[in-house]
C-alpha cells in the first residue's frame, strides 16, 4: 500500500477511533430492553447486556497495521489474492478463540460466473438470542488488468478494526453472542 493510502487510511481510522472514543466517555451503555425489545419496561435496568467501554478499546496498533497491509491488496471477487486475504480472516479469528465458518455461493456477473466466499465469526454460537451483528465486506472493486484499485477505506481498514475488536471480545470473555461477517461480492463488477 502506498504511503498517501496509509496516511489516509490512519486519517480513516482515527475518525472511526473518534467515535468510539466518544460513545466511550459518554458512557453509553445499551440495556437489555435496549437490545431485545422484549424485557420488561417495568424491570430495573441496571445490567447492561452490552457495555461499548468493556470491548471498545483497542490496544494493539501494530497488529491492527499488520491487518490493515495483509488485507489492503488488490483484491477482486473470485481472484486468487482475495481468497489469501480470507485465510488471514479465518486464521485471525480462529486464534481469538472465534468459531469460523464460510457461507459460499457462485453467482453470474457481467463478467462470467463467479466463485464468492463470505467468512463469518462467531463468538459463544450457543447463546442464540439477541446476538449483535457486525459486518463488512473484504472485496474489492475489480477493473480491468492493470487493477490497482486496493480499497483501503473501503473496506480493508472496517475489515481490521473487526478483526481487533474480535480479540478484544475473546480476551474480555464478553458474555453475549456476536457473529463478525466479513462479506464477499458487495463491489460491483460494472458501473
Amino acid at each position: 500500500m502506498s504511503r498517501g493510502m496509509k496516511i489516509f487510511s490512519l486519517f480513516v481510522f482515527a475518525l472511526c477511533l473518534l467515535f468510539v472514543v466518544h460513545l466511550a466517555a459518554a458512557g453509553l451503555r445499551l440495556s437489555r430492553a435496549t437490545v431485545s425489545g422484549l424485557d420488561d419496561p417495568r424491570r430495573e435496568q441496571t445490567k447492561p447486556a452490552l457495555d461499548i467501554t468493556a470491548i471498545a478499546l483497542i490496544d494493539s496498533f501494530e497488529q491492527l497495521w499488520r491487518d490493515i497491509d495483509s488485507i489492503g491488496v488488490v483484491r477482486p471477487a473470485g481472484s486468487p489474492a482475495i481468497r489469501e486475504v480470507q485465510r488471514v480472516l479465518e486464521q485471525r479469528l480462529e486464534a481469538a478463540g472465534w468459531v469460523v465458518s464460510q457461507d459460499s455461493f457462485q453467482s453470474s456477473t457481467p463478467i462470467g460466473p463467479i466463485d464468492f466466499v463470505s467468512v463469518i465469526g462467531s463468538w459463544k454460537p450457543e447463546k442464540t438470542r439477541n446476538r449483535l451483528v457486525l459486518a463488512a465486506h473484504y472485496d474489492s472493486k475489480w477493473f480491468p488488468d492493470p487493477n490497482t484499485f486496493v480499497g483501503a477505506t473501503d473496506s480493508a481498514v472496517p475489515c481490521a478494526i473487526l478483526l481487533d475488536l474480535a480479540r478484544v471480545i475473546a480476551q474480555r470473555q464478553l458474555d453475549m453472542g456476536v457473529d463478525i461477517v466479513f462479506f464477499d461480492g458487495e463491489e460491483a463488477f460494472a458501473q
